[in-house]
Parts: structure tokens; C-alpha cells; sequence
């Protein structure tokens, strides 16, 4: 697979935390079978890039949540930051 290079997550005006699951699961053509929590988002990303792959992660769009909503992604950060560990190619940022 050779994903969009960058790729940009977007979050922005997310209302629900399956909303935002959706969202990763579109961005990174996750499969059905994608849990929509934390740890699937973890099973997944970590098979979706080669490990001699290079690709940069922009996420989007953090500011429009609600103060519930940012908490609640605190673990993708872990999750995006394990995968820069685990695959030194991949990088992630944020922007607006």
C-alpha cells in the first residue's frame, strides 16, 4: 500500500466519538471489521504502512472540539506517537 503522502486526518466540527472513528477508519481505509476504539485504531494503523515507508500524518481540525471530544482523542496521540516509534518513517503533526 502506498498511502497519500501527506496524510491528513480531519476532524474538524466532529460532534461524537464515532464520528471521529469514522473518520479514521476513511482516512486510513481501515476495514469494516475497524472496532472504532483506541486499541483497533492501534491494530491497524500499526499494519497500514511497510515499515520502510515514509509518510507524514497531519491532523486537522483538533480546535473545533468540544473540551469532551479533545480529551476523549488523548489516546490517538499515544496511538500516533507509538507508530512514529515503531515505524521511523512516519511522522505526525498537527495544523489548522
Amino acid at each position: 500500500m502506498n498511502p497519500a503522502n501527506p496524510i491528513i486526518l480531519d476532524l474538524t466540527n466532529c460532534k461524537y466519538a464515532d464520528e471521529i472513528h469514522l473518520r479514521i477508519k476513511d482516512t486510513f481505509g481501515f476495514p469494516d471489521y475497524y472496532g472504532m476504539n483506541w486499541d483497533a485504531m492501534w491494530d491497524c494503523v500499526r499494519y497500514y504502512f511497510r515499515k520502510t515507508e515514509t509518510c507524514a500524518i497531519q491532523v486537522k481540525g483538533i480546535q473545533t472540539l468540544s473540551e469532551n471530544l479533545i480529551e476523549y482523542c488523548d489516546p490517538m496521540w499515544d496511538v500516533l506517537r507509538d507508530l512514529q516509534e515503531a515505524r521511523s518513517g512516519i511522522t505526525f503533526s498537527v495544523v489548522e
